[in-house]
């Protein structure tokens, strides 16, 4: 039998993991950066009515980081990782943070590699990766048990605007289905406050 609302009862009481993101969104804006890829790197052909420039998805620890430089000089980054979440702690933290450094030495090396070429164009300094805004990110639990039940997914809005699920999970790695209890979280602020603040929350600061 599905579950319903009014009996997750049985979900919360299921051991879980420790908790983790996934699905996290980025932005930070460098003036100058899209004019300059565009007109240095001819190979990156921007979206015919975006404008936006979009750079071949980059995958390492189970993450795939997709990278969109729009025309607005904004750049948005989006974490891919819902199979295997980054967990809130050190090593999952560490997982996040190299993926984030590679594709920030990426963008570095584009628009380095610019100024090289074409001295009479602006420097493009990227900021560090801790500082890029996160404006949405899912933080939540898997079960530690496999759920044997039917699929199933309730999608409901807390006191604090944030959309909250739990849903079975098919973990397509051997380990079945888990229940994914998470919510979507708009934080809107920089990385290392955000990740900072979780920690204070979970008391593993």
């Amino acid at each position: 039998m599905v579950p319903s609302l009014s009996s997750v009862s049985f979900i919360d009481n299921l051991p879980s993991q420790i908790h983790s993101v996934h699905d996290i969104r980025l932005r930070f804006n460098t003036e100058g950066i899209w004019s300059t890829i565009h007109r240095t790197h001819l190979e990156l052909i921007p979206n015919e009515v975006s404008k936006d420039i979009s750079l071949l998805p980059l995958r390492m620890y189970n993450m795939e980081a997709k990278t969109v430089i729009h025309h607005s000089d904004t750049v948005s980054v989006i974490v891919a990782c819902s199979m295997k979440p980054a967990v809130v702690d050190h090593e999952g933290l560490i997982r996040l943070s190299n993926i984030l450094t590679s594709v920030e030495e990426r963008l570095s090396a584009l628009v380095t590699g610019c100024a090289h070429t074409n001295p009479h164009l602006r420097e493009i300094l990227i900021p560090n990766h801790n500082s890029w805004i996160v404006t949405m990110w899912h933080f939540g639990t898997d079960s530690l048990c496999e759920y044997a039940g039917e699929k199933f997914e309730m999608t409901w809005e807390d006191g604090e605007h944030a959309l909250l699920r739990i849903y079975s999970k098919d973990m397509k790695d051997g380990n079945g289905i888990r229940i994914r209890k998470e919510r979507q979280e708009y934080p809107n602020k920089r990385l290392d406050a955000a990740i900072e603040e979780k920690l204070n929350a979970l008391g593993l600061s």
